[in-house]
């Protein structure tokens, strides 16, 4: 059995993952890349779910210095 649901990537990993997540009440695990907190984060397409996808994680990891692009969103489960 899994214990726990890891997406890499926000698009389309991290998405599957918050699915998935909520549907197996398992604890969700995202790891981003730069381009997803640039880009994809902020796309008028994607803002909003993709804002709730990191919202809802269980623990982010981000890279050393990417704690300062969560601060907007309230998010502390950092890793």
């Amino acid at each position: 059995e899994t214990d726990i649901i890891e997406g890499s990537y926000l698009l389309p990993y991290g998405f599957a993952a918050h699915h998935l997540g909520k549907e197996h009440k398992k604890p969700v695990v995202i790891t981003h890349a730069g381009s997803d907190m640039t880009r994809l984060l902020y796309s008028n397409h994607y803002h909003s779910v993709l804002k709730r996808v990191l919202i809802s994680a269980d623990k982010i990891i981000t890279f050393p210095h990417g704690q300062r692009l969560f601060l907007p969103f309230g998010i502390k489960s950092l890793l």
